[in-house]
């Protein structure tokens, strides 16, 4: 069972695309630390994206 499931839908969706999972690991990585900066930024608390 995924931890996060946006993060995994994120994750899946790079493997699709034809990256090897360590590329995706890196993907993922690299969004954590933009959506960390920001709250940082921003003095704001987590708030996963929701697909409509």
């Amino acid at each position: 069972k995924p931890r996060h499931p946006v993060f995994h839908d994120y994750f899946l969706r790079r493997i699709r695309e034809g990256k090897t999972k360590p590329q995706a690991l890196v993907c993922i990585m690299r969004r954590a630390v933009r959506i960390i900066y920001g709250m940082m930024k921003t003095k704001s608390e987590y708030r996963p994206y929701e697909k409509d």
